[in-house]
């Protein structure tokens, strides 16, 4: 299996996140492959995109609380590589990282981690690039099912 960071990861609202549920555990046991149902079509991820505000970081840095508007989630940071940055209270940032457990606070172990404060209207176009990806999801399996 690839590397978790050579896999594709899919661009999600903190909302999505809560409706996910796990399709299989890899071979090795590491991560999880998790399905989404999006307007009757279903796609399956092992690595999730989300953007949104740090609420709060715990004291050992290893614990940050993402909210995108749309809920809230746990991202653990402890295993970070050391040259990605983590966000501190208050920052517009980015995650990627596999998704752990889909409660009231979705959980994510970050892979990687980027502060977008000086990207002008980050948080807006966050909403339309996940609305587009999940458009063009819809779209490229409705051609699929045509053929």
């Amino acid at each position: 299996m690839a590397k978790i960071s050579a896999l594709p990861s899919w661009k999600l609202f903190i909302s999505q996140l809560k409706n996910c549920s796990t399709v299989a555990e890899s071979s090795s046991g590491r991560s999880k492959v998790w399905l989404i149902e999006c307007c009757g079509q279903r796609q399956q991820f092992t690595v999730v995109w989300i953007q949104g505000i740090a609420t709060q970081c715990s004291n050992d840095d290893n614990t940050i609380y993402l909210d995108d508007g749309t809920g809230r989630a746990t991202v653990r940071c402890g295993t970070l590589p050391s040259q990605c940055d983590k966000l501190t209270t208050g920052q517009y940032g980015m995650v990627i990282g596999e998704l752990l457990e889909t409660d009231e606070s979705p959980t994510i172990r970050a892979i990687k981690m980027q502060d977008l404060g000086t990207v002008p209207r980050a948080s807006d176009l966050w909403k339309l690039e996940v609305i587009d990806m999940n458009l063009a999801y819809l779209i490229h399996e409705g051609q699929q099912q045509l053929l």
